[in-house]
């Protein structure tokens, strides 16, 4: 299979700030390990104007995908979706990863199952209009819009099967794999990969460690137990056999690597762009 291997713009950011040098070394030194391009927030891309898309490109490291949250949940009214979609068609951005939203933090603390349980149904049947109108106008723009399993109780599309929730609903959209995130929920990875597999148009490469490091924030699974991140590879998500399935149904999409909270940024996306141009 020949992907697009991408890496978080927020791990070059951190990479830089780690070494003490500058984005652009950071930049050589990833891109000479066959990395291409980036992924973003749309927020961020915002803030920063049109030059940071122009930098990245010239740096050989274009903007492939942005991500970009809503409040649906809370605000159903809400329709700045229409511009998220100008400024990437403007820009020439062709992919974008929805976050509709999550309920409130005051709900998942009162650790009231059924409660929370409620919550997020409801939150979905809330959500559902907005991705309805989101990916109509993108279709109409030529941008392909996906979602992942997102790693927090408070996100009504964290489980797999919350994701084909919404994807049984909604043939335009894609998933966009995590690997990494099915743990969050005590999922079996592969047994998400069997369900949600002839809709990823997107996979997200983020592997875990159960082993503690240093300085590192904890991520806790939904069971309490603690996670740090790992380069691809080299923690305990089967990343081989999704890979090699992936390779055997010529999955010809984006990979994304991803470790947030790396604490060497730079050594961790040298070595997943290692272990992944081997499947590539």
């Amino acid at each position: 299979m020949q992907n697009k291997l991408t890496v978080f713009y927020d791990h070059i950011l951190n990479a830089a700030k780690q070494r003490g040098i500058t984005t652009a070394e950071i930049a050589a030194e990833i891109t000479a390990c066959g990395i291409t391009g980036v992924e973003m927030d749309y927020y961020m891309l915002k803030e920063s104007g049109d030059g940071l898309a122009e930098e990245l490109a010239r740096l050989g490291l274009p903007i492939y995908d942005c991500y970009c949250f809503f409040d649906w949940a809370n605000h159903p009214d809400d329709q700045s979706y229409i511009q998220v979609i100008d400024d990437l068609k403007r820009l020439g951005i062709n992919h974008l990863l929805v976050v509709p939203g999550f309920i409130g933090r005051d709900i998942v603390s009162s650790g009231n199952q059924d409660i929370i349980t409620t919550a997020l149904a409801r939150a979905r049947e809330a959500m559902l209009p907005n991705m309805i109108h989101l990916l109509d106008y993108a279709s109409e723009q030529g941008i392909d819009v996906a979602m992942e399993d997102f790693d927090d109780i408070s996100a009504p599309f964290a489980t797999m099967e919350q994701v084909k929730w919404f994807l049984d609903r909604l043939p335009a959209l894609g998933c966009a794999f995590d690997t990494g995130n099915f743990l969050y929920s005590e999922q079996d990875v592969l047994s998400a990969y069997e369900l949600l597999n002839d809709r990823i148009t997107y996979v997200h490469c983020k592997d875990r460690s159960f082993t503690p490091v240093e300085g590192e924030e904890i991520h806790y699974t939904v069971n309490g137990r603690a996670m740090y991140s790992a380069a691809v590879g080299n923690g305990v998500i089967p990343m081989s056999a999704i890979l090699k399935s992936l390779s055997e149904k010529n999955y010809t999409g984006p990979i994304a690597i991803e470790h947030f909270g790396s604490m060497d940024q730079l050594s961790d996306m040298k070595t997943s762009a290692s272990f992944l141009k081997y499947f590539s």
